[in-house]
């Protein structure tokens, strides 16, 4: 029992040297972004989930806090039958594309292997969503069916968003750690949305 008690105490005591003051890394996320859209026939035909990656440069700039700049790009689609014909489909995408620069306050176990913490920052977001209509035509030649894409936009715009979250980070070594996030940001792109939230996955490695 004594034993298994100090194994416990290790663990989330045990001083993480990476993570002292002065100290850079660079970084990578999978992420899930959740969208919620204002107009309830858009959320029926659009992507209201995303996937998509993070790339960030960041820096201990003290013992418990840490800033970061990181660029995401995500993307989601849906495809549902056209009402023009069986073999014809509409296809409605969501790109969302941010540049961000967060900072990150850890708690007071920052010093251990286990360190808990809460973001705040700004971003530079932009969305696209557009409307494809995919027509299958029957070419007698080849005998093969042949899709004709048409792009058609439904909107393009960009924002600055505030955004805050929380997380956990996990450093098992010097120079490399793993975390979990999870981001709330205001989006809006002209009044087609009403917030999204996103949770993020990945490591960092120090250089």
């Amino acid at each position: 029992m004594k034993f298994l008690t100090s194994v416990c105490v290790f663990f989330i005591l045990a001083p993480a040297s990476w993570a002292a003051t002065g100290d850079p890394y660079v970084g990578l996320d999978l992420d899930i972004d959740q969208v919620v859209w204002r107009d309830s026939a858009i959320a029926a035909t659009y992507p209201t989930s995303n996937s998509g990656g993070t790339f960030r440069i960041g820096d201990r700039i003290l013992d418990n806090l840490a800033v970061e700049l990181g660029y995401t790009n995500s993307y989601g689609s849906t495809i549902v039958p056209s009402s023009t014909g069986v073999d014809n489909k509409l296809s409605n995408r969501l790109a969302l594309r941010e540049l961000q620069l967060d900072g990150l306050a850890y708690m007071p176990l920052g010093k251990g292997w286990f360190q808990p913490f809460v973001t705040a920052g700004l971003a530079y977001d932009e969305a696209s969503a557009r409307l494809r209509t995919i027509t299958s035509t029957y070419d007698s030649t080849t005998k093969l069916n042949v899709n004709t894409i048409t792009s058609t936009p439904y909107f393009d715009k960009s924002e600055i968003d505030w955004r805050v979250g929380f997380g956990m980070e996990f450093v098992p070594m010097d120079g490399l750690s793993a975390r979990f996030t999870v981001r709330y940001a205001p989006y809006s792109f002209g009044g087609h949305m009403a917030g999204g939230v996103t949770f993020g996955l990945g490591l960092n490695i120090g250089i």
